[in-house]
């Protein structure tokens, strides 16, 4: 009931009986005291939860949270490894170096089949420990996830950033990749921490036999874990629904995202600028 406070005695004597005897669940919401504005045998058989405004920083975090944003605190000498063009800020005691990181061919690797840039950026708290804030290109959660001598693949365009004992190569996945996110995923190895972001929200999922994920939508899984794409059998589901399914297997984790980029473009497809044939 919202404000209850507007409920005169007689109308709040009415429910108490309900109340009591349990066929009504009352939640009611006032901006007055209900120690003042609801009547005693009402409110002793409530619990009342006080609601504080949010504060300036509540509200901050919110925004950081809805605006994919990792901030990341380095002591000093610590070093962490990041995607091109990730950062959003850094303290001025931060130094950085661009490189392709192993090689060339390592650059040319991730770039070419694995959808990466072909330069990594290495950051290094110098003399005091700093702050470094990164933001990738699409929006969505982060998800920070510890490697311990293994290894995890992952969709393109999801890795944000590692520490420097996590290494990143391309793992090939066979002809059902022209009918996923490509022929090619990263396989993200080593000992250290790792980052990576999603095209919404992230739900991570334990895996125990199969587990079935719309295509487009899975972002990481473990390696214990194989997948086939496989149609809709049912010609309905053929016709009006989505035709590409992805079928995992096996015992691991899944990171899947809420959203899929293929469906934005998708829907932003129509409204396309085109040029008439009357246009100079």
């Amino acid at each position: 009931l919202d404000e209850i406070h507007r409920f005169n005695k007689a109308q709040q004597d009415y429910l108490l009986p309900y109340v009591e005897d349990g066929t009504i669940v009352l939640i009611g919401a006032t901006t007055e005291n209900p120690s003042f504005e609801v009547i005693p045998a009402l409110l002793s058989r409530c619990q009342v939860f006080v609601l504080e405004a949010h504060n300036q920083a509540d509200v901050a975090d919110i925004l950081s949270r809805g605006a994919s944003l990792l901030e990341v605190t380095l002591d000093v000498g610590e070093q962490l490894v990041t995607e091109a063009g990730a950062l959003a800020w850094m303290s001025p005691n931060i130094d950085v170096q661009t490189s392709s990181r192993g090689g060339i061919l390592s650059g040319l690797n991730r770039a070419v089949l694995g959808g990466e840039s072909f330069f990594q950026n290495t950051y290094e708290a110098q003399e005091d420990r700093g702050t470094i804030g990164l933001a990738p290109g699409q929006p969505g959660d982060v998800m920070a996830y510890r490697l311990d001598g293994g290894s995890l693949l992952l969709e393109k365009g999801a890795y944000l950033a590692s520490t420097p004992g996590v290494t990143t190569s391309t793992d090939f996945q066979g002809l059902r990749g022209l009918f996923n996110e490509g022929m090619f995923v990263l396989r993200v190895s080593g000992t250290g921490l790792l980052f990576f972001n999603a095209y919404g929200d992230i739900q991570e999922i334990d895996v125990e036999g199969s587990y079935v994920v719309d295509n487009g939508h899975a972002v990481a899984w473990e390696p214990t874990l194989g997948y086939r794409l496989t149609r809709a059998a049912r010609i309905r589901s053929f016709l009006f629904s989505d035709q590409i399914i992805m079928e995992y297997s096996g015992h691991g984790k899944l990171w899947v995202q809420s959203r899929n980029p293929r469906s934005l473009s998708d829907w932003v497809f129509p409204f396309r600028g085109v040029k008439s044939s009357n246009d100079n």
